[in-house]
């Protein structure tokens, strides 16, 4: 397996790529491509979540390992954005503190201590 680091995608439809993936078998001729975002949803919606089998198909040649450390970040990002928006929804909804309030010890008067 090559995994090959771009500046920019290719002239493909790979746009955003971080980077791309390509495997081949010099026997066959035969060989295959992703870019970082397909390696990932092969992993998140071919291994984990529906067991789609076109997404199997378009990952099984990278191998678990690839498609898990593509999908990394990605869903790091996704647990991140969760949390800011989260925490907008905290500071917007009247009688709850701010996570800064939170942290300082506030707490809603119905609270023994408070």
């Amino acid at each position: 397996m090559i995994f090959i680091s771009l500046v920019s995608a290719p002239d493909n439809g790979m746009t955003g790529a971080i980077y791309w993936g390509m495997v081949a078998d010099a026997s066959t001729g035969e060989d295959h491509d992703l870019d970082a975002h397909g390696l990932a949803m092969a992993w998140i919606y071919g291994d984990v979540v529906h067991h789609d089998p076109q997404w199997r198909r378009a990952g099984d040649p990278f191998g678990l390992r690839d498609r898990f450390r593509a999908a990394v970040p990605l869903v790091a990002w996704a647990m991140v954005g969760t949390i800011e928006l989260l925490n907008f929804i905290r500071v917007l909804t009247p009688g709850r503190p701010s996570p800064a309030a939170a942290r300082d010890g506030w707490r809603p008067r119905h609270c023994a201590g408070a």
